[in-house]
């Protein structure tokens, strides 16, 4: 083999491969915290996912049969929230769902979830549900809170809300039962204007 040769093999030889890098155990750690994390928080508003919410809910219906106690699912919709995002975009309406979500949040009891379910929809599991009475009180102090204006880059925007009550025992036993009355109840308090519907007072 020539020296010409010999100086174009040098030329065409790969460089040699890099060895992966090393991650460390506590970086590792902090990957997988923030993956669990996101699977189980909405992007938006930082709350609770429903899968998170459905945990939850099973957890605390575990307590609750356990020591008799009662507890609601709170099923919230917003209203007007479609024609802010029509009218205003997609980054203004995350920022109402924001400001809702941090007002939800401020009106939390003790061992309660706010979720965030997904586009104008909330979640909400009250464990301090006394009676139907305590949980509509608590129900009527969200769209109060909820019903002011949101300033948003100078806006003053405003959304209300309707909210449908599932109260285990007498609404449902199980996590599926207390969030499907809670739906058909919330659809009920749309349809009727009313704001607040417990499932047992739907027309039956």
């Amino acid at each position: 083999m020539d020296l010409n040769t010999m100086k174009s093999d040098a030329r065409e030889a790969p460089p040699p491969a890099r060895a992966p890098r090393r991650i460390a155990p506590k970086e590792s750690r902090m990957r997988e915290r923030r993956a669990s994390h996101e699977a189980l928080h909405d992007g938006v508003t930082g709350l609770p996912n429903l899968a998170l919410f459905k945990d939850r809910l099973e957890s605390a219906l575990a307590q609750a049969q356990r020591h008799d106690w009662r507890l609601a699912v709170l099923f919230l919709d917003l209203e007007a929230f479609k024609r802010i995002n029509e009218r205003h975009g997609r980054e203004v309406g995350d920022r109402v769902l924001k400001v809702v979500a941090q007002r939800l949040q401020a009106l939390l009891r003790g061992g309660d979830t706010v979720a965030h379910r997904g586009g104008d929809e909330f979640l909400l599991l009250a464990l301090e549900a006394r009676d139907e009475a305590n949980v509509l009180a608590f129900a009527g102090t969200i769209l109060e809170r909820i019903a002011q204006a949101c300033e948003v880059d100078g806006a003053s925007l405003t959304v209300g809300a309707s909210i449908g009550i599932a109260v285990y025992p007498e609404d449902g036993r199980s996590g599926r039962e207390l969030l499907r009355h809670a739906d058909l109840a919330m659809c009920a308090a749309i349809e009727q204007k009313k704001g607040v519907m417990l499932h047992s007072q739907m027309p039956r």
